[in-house]
């Protein structure tokens, strides 16, 4: 990746990418500093109209809803929870908002993760310009694939997204291998790296 643009912060502040269709975040796990930068590239540029996707590898559904909602109780943006599992998965008896939707796909099917993303972005009821997907993490779905065809779906699901106007970030840790990092950096329009002090390097070309 050539940088064009590059600052640095200590309040997490990201508004400079907040334009960016596709953003590495390179952070070493989802601790406060982090989740604010995660939680600032998914807010809105308006109060209304915007679609939230969050895609995991960590938590089920219901578990990744129920983090949202803890957070964000006065929301009513269309939430979709789609958990990358090799389980099955039903809803348990908790009723939850009109506003939130859940979905699975396997984890060693990349292209189904792919069709899945699109049929979401086609249901959600928004404008796609205002959509926002949230993919936690490539370290996860490199347990299942190779790089090469990690690269190929970031750059597929981007360029997808791009097209629909609406924007993508995904996570990963730095402490994976330089070469793994640097190869899927140049996918995507920046980075930013969340340090363990909380200081965030932005990086965009």
């Amino acid at each position: 990746m050539t940088d064009q643009a590059r600052s640095r912060t200590t309040d997490s502040n990201v508004d400079q990418v907040a334009g960016v269709r596709s953003v590495l975040v390179l952070a070493p796990e989802m601790m406060d500093p982090v989740k604010r930068v995660c939680d600032q590239l998914l807010d809105p540029d308006s109060s209304e109209g915007t679609g939230v996707i969050k895609i995991s590898y960590h938590f089920s559904p219901v578990e990744t809803a129920d983090r949202w909602l803890a957070d964000n109780p006065d929301s009513e943006t269309p939430l979709y929870c789609l958990s990358i599992t090799d389980s099955t998965f039903s809803e348990n008896a908790h009723t939850y908002p009109e506003h939130v939707s859940f979905a699975t796909a396997r984890a060693d099917d990349l292209t189904g993760i792919g069709m899945k993303i699109n049929q979401i972005v086609q249901e959600m009821n928004v404008h796609t310009s205002d959509i926002r997907v949230c993919l936690d993490s490539l370290d996860n779905m490199l347990m299942y694939v190779d790089r090469q065809t990690v690269y190929r779906f970031i750059r597929t699901i981007s360029n997808f997204l791009s097209a629909n106007e609406a924007r993508i970030h995904f996570h990963i840790n730095p402490s994976r291998n330089d070469e793994i990092v640097d190869t899927l950096r140049s996918a995507l329009n920046a980075v930013v790296e969340v340090g363990e002090t909380g200081v965030v390097d932005i990086k965009t070309r």
